[in-house]
């Protein structure tokens, strides 16, 4: 009996092992490849499951720490059968073990397992990502937090070059090492046209040369054109830019921001240290409206300081435009105002605007507004404190032929800037200038019902002055103008004697008005105001702004 009963023992352990045979998973995966970076890991997997045993989209990497369980993530496989998983959310340089988990007949799996330790490399400035080739750059999309450091030029003559960071900002950190960009074109547009498309990181020490921007042709528009960045709500540190050029020639209805180091410098953005040496073609037959200036088109809620542009813009254009040396357009936020501090700015441009057509915002129809200043061509509720402008600004043209227009269009230039506005301060700012409106031969200026011209600015409304002064300045007009304000310091009435001036001449149709504000309303109507020069010995208190006055 006791033989017998080891015999049925036996028979019934076979017959489990049979079983057990019969349901074990056949389906097998292993690890092709792994590749850690610094808060992820990557990986591809090849799965041979011929019976078709693992229930579809339950292929899945568990990722742990000393046995708890820190992270998930469930395989994608392509069109081309490539199974990869990539694990994110992981801590830089720590160790880790993987398992590979499946489910098959409502049962659970593991079926490969590994560790990996994830990488530090591009976690700090101390062990950046090196940047040595232009595949090096483009990669940089990839991994849009690291540490970046450039090791040597890369020269882009070999290609035009398309923009990075279009659909995602930059968030990192890239050292340019005092190297250089070199031989740049880029002749496509994009949603952000620039070399970094979008920053919100820092970029820093980095040398442009020879970068060229060209736009031209009915579908070769973009509203964000700048040389190194075309959005910048991060920092832009100790950046070079030596012989840029922005050509633009396109129609597009709407603003278009252009600028040297950004087009759009945006709220909290800051530009540090830098310097712009750039030219601008910009051309627009339509409803274009541009802000243009050297070290951005267009300011909101952000800081420039100690910094310096150097800036030649040739405009045609048939729309409002806001043009400075250093920015175009400034303006706050709701909570924060802009600040530049410790800049100068150079600004030599040709301009001529024709307005054919006007449009209605409800059932009233649209101001045309140019203003354009040696240093910011608009600025609402801003701060400026230690600033130098040195302009030599010419108006060709100005007419406006559209059928229906505005009462209130408006012209405005001035050796600082053409409108200031909202509670804007200028405090510390050296002004030399020259400014020339119309030609000598024929009547150029028409058609725009208000057209004023300063040394400081062209018009100022509910602005403060601290020490401002207008230098060495020269004001020259030949045109009879519905009404042309011509003045030593602001154009418009309001703030006719606020700043002051030393050296400033002022001529109207040939005849020189020493010491005199000149509002010209017709022929036979034509007012005098007269202001007080001012000494320009120890006007200043500024170290930064006498040293440049020194130098004249």
């Amino acid at each position: 009996m006791k033989k017998f009963s080891v015999i049925l023992l036996s028979l019934f352990s076979i017959l489990v092992l049979v079983a057990c045979k019969d349901n074990a998973l056949s389906a097998k995966i292993s690890i092709e490849s792994i590749t850690p970076a610094r808060t992820s890991v990557y990986l591809v997997l090849k799965v041979e499951d011929p019976k078709e045993e693992i229930t579809e989209g339950t292929i899945e990497a568990k990722v742990y720490n000393k046995d708890n369980l820190m992270a998930t993530a469930v395989a994608k496989t392509d069109d081309e059968g490539v199974t990869t998983i990539e694990v994110t959310g992981l801590s830089i340089g720590y160790e880790y073990k993987l398992e590979i988990h499946v489910t098959a007949d409502k049962k659970g799996y593991k079926l490969a397992e590994t560790t990996f330790k994830t990488s530090t490399l591009g976690a700090s400035t101390d062990n950046p990502k090196l940047i040595k080739t232009l595949d090096d750059l483009k990669a940089m999309e990839t991994d849009v937090t690291a540490y970046y450091r450039l090791e040597n030029d890369i020269d882009f003559s070999s290609a035009p070059f398309l923009p990075l960071f279009q659909s995602v900002n930059f968030q990192g950190n890239f050292d340019g090492n005092g190297k250089s960009f070199k031989n740049i074109i880029i002749n496509q547009r994009s949603s952000y046209t620039a070399i970094f498309g979008r920053n919100n990181g820092t970029i820093k020490d980095l040398n442009l040369e020879n970068v060229t921007v060209s736009l031209v042709g009915p579908n070769s528009s973009s509203q964000y054109v700048g040389l190194l960045t075309a959005r910048n709500t991060g920092t832009i540190n100790n950046v070079t830019i030596t012989s840029g050029e922005v050509i633009l020639d396109f129609n597009y209805v709407g603003n278009v921001y252009v600028g040297g180091l950004t087009a759009y410098n945006d709220v909290n953005g800051k530009i540090l240290n830098s310097n712009v040496t750039a030219t601008f073609n910009l051309t627009a037959a339509g409803r274009t409206e541009f802000s243009a200036g050297g070290f951005a088109g267009r300011m909101i809620a952000s800081t420039i300081t100690n910094s310096t542009s150097n800036l030649t813009v040739n405009l045609t254009n048939a729309d409002s435009a806001f043009i400075g040396g250093a920015v175009g357009y400034v303006t706050n936020s709701a909570t924060l105002k802009p600040a530049i501090t410790k800049s100068k700015a150079d600004l030599t441009l040709n301009a001529t605007t024709a307005v054919t057509q006007t449009s209605k915002v409800d059932n009233k129809v649209e101001v045309i507004q140019v203003s354009i200043g040696g240093f910011v061509g608009r600025a609402i509720g801003s701060s400026f404190n230690e600033v130098y402008a040195n302009s030599s600004i010419t108006l060709n043209g100005a007419s406006n032929q559209a059928i229906e227009q505005s009462s209130y269009d408006t012209y405005a230039l001035g050796g600082f800037a053409g409108s200031l506005s909202s509670s804007t301060s200028v405090t510390n700012a050296l002004v030399k200038s020259n400014l020339v409106v119309g030609s000598k031969v024929e009547e150029t200026i028409n058609g725009f019902d208000r057209l004023y011209v300063g040394s400081i600015a062209g018009e100022a409304y509910n602005t403060s002055y601290d020490k401002v002064l207008a230098v060495d300045s020269n004001i020259e007009s030949n045109s009879n103008s519905l009404l042309i304000a011509l003045s030593p310091l602001n154009g418009n009435v309001d703030k006719a004697e606020v700043g002051a001036f030393d050296l400033v001449t002022v001529s109207l149709n040939n005849v020189d008005y020493i010491n005199q504000k000149v509002v010209f309303h017709s022929l036979d109507n034509l007012e005098t105001f007269d202001l007080t020069e001012t000494s320009r010995t120890d006007y200043f208190t500024s170290e930064f702004i006498n040293t440049i006055l020194n130098s004249l």
